[in-house]
C-alpha cells in the first residue's frame, strides 16, 4: 500500500513537472479575432527579441531555444566579433526587463555559418524567457502554392478580413523588423523598435547570406542581429453544429430532418522568425542610404537547427511554441 501511494507521489510530481515546463512556453493566449494584426507581432518580437551590449558596440538578438536554465540565441556575426572574457564582456538583456543584464557564457560560430553574417550565443538563466518559433519552409509537393492551399478547410484561418499572402516567405499580412537601437542625440538610451517591411525579392547567392531584400519604414544602428517577423495562420477548426431543417413532403405537412453543419471557426495565428536583420543599401558614391534592408533568411539552414534542436531546445512545431496554436 506504502509502495503504491509512494509510486502515485512520484507520478504526480512529474506530471506537475512537465506541465510546468511545456506551459512555460505557452505564455501568450490565442490570438484572438478583431485584434490588430500589426500589435500582435510587435509585441511578438518584443517578448523575443534581447539587446546585447558589446566591448564596441551594441546590437540586438532573439531567442531561438532554453534547454533548463540555458538559452540560445541568434544575432549577425558583426555584433559578436570575439568570446567573451574578463577584458571583452557581452550582456544580453531582454527588451521587457532592460534593468536584468545577464553575461552571454560564449558564442557559436558553426562550420554551417562560414560565410555567413550569423552567429549564435548562449547565456544562463532561471528567468523564463519566451522563445522565438523559426518559421520553416513548407513543402508537402513540388508544386506546392502556399497562397492558394491555405484557401482549403484545413489551412482556412476562419478570419473575414483581408490579410497579404507571401508565396516566397510564406507569411501573412506584412512582416517586421524588431531591435534595439543605439542612442541617439534626441534619444539618449537605447530603445526597442520595429519596422514594417515591403518584401521586395530573394536575392539567392547576395554576399554573406543576405538574400531576403525588403523596404524598411525605419532601420537604424543597433537593430542588426534583430528577427525579421512574420505569422501564419494556425489553420482552421472544424465545428460540427446539429441543424433542425423542415420540409413538406406532400403527405404530411412540413416534417423535421436533423441534419449536421460545418462551419470553419477562427483559431488565430502564431508568429515567428524567418530572417535575421543586419544590413542596410547604401549608395557606394554618396554613403547614403535606399531605403532597402537587406536579412538573411534561416531555412538556409533548417537542417542545422534541426539538427541542434534537442542540444539546445529549439521549438521544432509551431504547437509547441510560447503562442499554442
Amino acid at each position: 500500500m506504502h509502495k503504491f501511494l509512494k509510486t502515485q507521489i512520484i507520478l504526480f510530481f512529474f506530471l506537475v513537472s512537465y506541465v510546468s515546463t511545456v506551459y512555460a512556453y505557452k505564455s501568450w493566449p490565442k490570438h484572438p479575432q478583431g485584434l490588430d494584426k500589426k500589435a500582435y507581432l510587435k509585441e511578438y518580437s518584443k517578448a523575443v527579441s534581447i539587446g546585447i551590449e558589446t566591448p564596441g558596440s551594441s546590437g540586438s538578438g532573439v531567442i531561438i531555444g532554453r534547454k533548463k536554465n540555458q538559452y540560445l540565441f541568434i544575432t549577425a556575426r558583426h555584433v559578436a566579433q570575439s568570446q567573451p572574457s574578463k577584458n571583452e564582456e557581452y550582456w544580453i538583456y531582454s527588451v521587457t526587463d532592460e534593468r536584468n543584464k545577464i553575461k552571454v557564457k560564449k558564442f557559436i560560430y558553426p562550420k554551417e555559418f562560414e560565410g555567413y553574417d550569423l552567429a549564435l550565443g548562449v547565456f544562463e538563466s532561471d528567468t523564463k524567457f519566451p522563445v522565438a518559433y523559426i518559421l520553416k519552409k513548407l513543402n508537402y509537393k513540388p508544386d506546392f502554392d502556399f497562397c492558394s492551399i491555405r484557401n482549403i478547410d484545413i489551412f482556412n484561418d476562419g478570419y473575414q478580413g483581408y490579410l497579404e499572402c507571401d508565396n516566397e516567405w510564406q507569411i501573412l499580412g506584412k512582416p517586421i523588423i524588431g531591435g534595439v537601437s543605439l542612442p541617439t542625440k534626441a534619444l539618449n538610451i537605447p530603445i526597442f523598435r520595429t519596422s514594417s517591411l515591403k518584401m521586395l525579392t530573394r536575392a539567392k547567392g547576395n554576399q554573406q547570406g543576405y538574400e531576403a531584400v525588403y523596404e524598411a519604414s525605419s532601420t537604424v544602428p543597433g537593430m542588426s542581429g534583430g528577427g525579421v517577423f512574420g505569422q501564419r495562420s494556425c489553420g482552421g477548426l472544424t465545428v460540427p453544429e446539429k441543424i433542425i431543417e423542415y420540409y413538406d413532403d406532400g403527405i404530411n405537412g412540413k416534417m423535421p430532418i436533423e441534419r449536421e453543419k460545418k462551419t470553419i471557426e477562427f483559431t488565430g495565428f502564431y508568429g515567428g522568425i524567418f530572417a535575421i536583420h543586419g544590413m542596410s543599401e547604401e549608395y557606394s558614391n554618396t554613403s547614403s542610404r535606399s531605403g532597402v534592408g537587406l536579412g538573411i533568411p534561416l531555412d538556409l539552414f533548417s537542417n542545422y537547427f534541426n539538427k541542434i534542436s534537442k542540444e539546445y531546445g529549439i521549438l521544432k512545431y509551431s504547437s509547441s511554441s510560447f503562442f499554442n496554436c
